[in-house]
């Protein structure tokens, strides 16, 4: 008697669907975590950030004359998404968690940029991006995904590399030039704006130019 096999689709399924599954996961984690860390942990940093972004929100400006700066102007910073939350929203923790959300947001848009810009799999990028959106340290936990004191210098470091990573690989193709040269002003445009952030620019850019070090 003969017997047929039935190829297993459900486990090959099973496998192409664990690095979204394991994403998802991260980001229902961290995002838990945040509204947590909204409301129960702060210190002077954090809660510093938001007395500069609710001052720029009442005199709807990007800098102030009326703000002693500590390290450096906080032009690019995450005032930027705070001042605009303190328009719509009265209460502050909302405005600190619904602030959290969108930077960590476009941080994991600006490093799947810089992964298809260095060509990356999909996969890769789902598994490395739920790597970025975990706090795998007490440090990077608060510096970077829930004071958010980093978060745009690296976001701005992604989208550097990203840049200069499609700007090489059009570079030996004529028929891409107004592509090139637009691609090339964006990251001129983005290097000016990220040294109004000063050395704490410096320093980030140099930590996510790390990575890419093998592609360029």
């Amino acid at each position: 008697m003969q017997t047929s096999v039935v190829p297993d689709h459900r486990g090959k399924k099973l496998i192409r669907a664990l690095p979204y599954v394991v994403f998802l996961l991260s980001l229902v984690f961290t995002w838990y975590t945040s509204s947590v860390y909204a409301v129960t942990i702060m210190d002077s940093d954090s809660s510093s950030e938001l007395v500069l972004s609710h001052l720029l929100s009442q005199q709807n400006a990007v800098l102030t004359t009326d703000w002693f700066y500590s390290t450096e102007l906080r032009a690019i910073h995450s005032n930027l998404v705070f001042a605009p939350l303190f328009q719509v929203f009265s209460n502050w923790h909302t405005v600190r968690l619904v602030g959290m959300i969108v930077m960590q947001a476009v941080f994991l848009l600006s490093y799947g940029y810089l992964c298809r810009q260095a060509q990356f799999s999909r996969q890769a990028f789902f598994y490395s991006g739920a790597i970025l959106m975990l706090p795998f340290s007490v440090q990077y936990g608060q510096i970077v995904l829930y004071h958010s004191l980093y978060i745009v210098c690296v976001t701005i470091g992604f989208l550097i590399v990203g840049l200069y990573l499609s700007v090489m690989r059009r570079w030996s193709q004529p028929e891409k030039k107004r592509t090139r040269v637009i691609t090339l002003l964006l990251l001129l445009l983005t290097c000016f704006l990220a040294g109004l952030n000063g050395i704490r620019q410096l320093m980030r850019c140099k930590t996510a130019a790390s990575g890419s070090r093998g592609r360029l």
